[in-house]
């Protein structure tokens, strides 16, 4: 049976894997994902529908925000609320009323996660994985940002192709370069006053560091033909509004 695509990295340093000779070698960390995926989908799942029910609960009792579209942001960075909610607004007037409520918002979620070389604490790790993998199977989220968008690619496998189907690139496929658009070629989110948002005076960055920000953010669309979750088909007008805004801002 195939590896599922998603997988969940519960950082095991040691795991090793059966080569038919008695011979061991280190799992590579896409590995990893897989053979926890494959051992503790159950706990994952579990926690995952726990941390959504609740997430839902916050969100609906607590700040009463029901967003049209949720954009995520995946990075082992936590990136400054000011920039966050710069980008919600720069977003919404593209955006439709998709729930009907009278109002259209656009949230910007953020999932704190070690790819590639860049490794952050372990709590941090399965907080962001767990959440981040409840994101996936839920489909929340369509429109992904990343710093290190190959490595997002290589190691959890979200992206879509760029191309007029958004279609599903093959297992292990590299050309990142057709599943992602950098934030300067969209006029929507570079015409974004990043200067004028406090980050300097509230967050301790630099203008150069502000440009390293957003030079490195990647953007790309969460596969959907092809996977498991178009056999939900309630979900489909929300990928195709959430193409539809995609394609706005670029």
């Amino acid at each position: 049976m195939a590896s599922p695509r998603y997988t969940l990295n519960y950082n095991p340093d040691d795991d090793v894997t059966y080569t038919g000779n008695n011979n061991t070698s280190p799992l590579t960390k896409k590995q990893k994902w897989d053979n926890s995926w494959y051992y503790y989908k159950y706990h994952f799942l579990i926690g995952a529908v726990v941390i959504l029910l609740a997430s839902m609960f916050i969100k609906d009792i607590v700040t009463q925000r029901k967003p049209d579209y949720t954009v995520s942001i995946v990075s082992s960075r936590t990136y400054p609320e000011a920039f966050c909610e710069a980008i919600e607004n720069a977003l919404i007037p593209y955006a439709d009323d998709y729930n009907g409520d009278g109002t259209v918002d656009v949230y910007v979620a953020q999932y704190i996660l070690g790819l590639g070389e860049n490794e952050v604490d372990y709590n941090q790790q399965m907080a962001g994985s767990t959440q981040l993998m409840a994101d996936i199977s839920s489909g929340t989220s369509f429109i992904y940002l990343c710093d290190d968008a190959a490595a997002f690619q290589k190691e959890i496998g979200v992206y879509s192709y760029l191309d007029s189907n958004y279609s599903l690139p093959a297992e292990g496929a590299q050309d990142y370069e057709n599943m992602v658009k950098s934030w300067n070629d969209s006029p929507v989110l570079s015409s974004i006053d990043i200067y004028n948002l406090g980050l300097q005076e509230n967050y301790g960055y630099t203008k150069e560091s502000i440009d390293a920000l957003v030079n490195s953010i990647q953007i790309g669309l969460r596969a959907y033909h092809g996977t498991d979750l178009e056999k939900k088909e309630k979900l489909t007008p929300y990928f195709e509004g959430s193409i539809a805004l995609f394609e706005k801002i670029f």
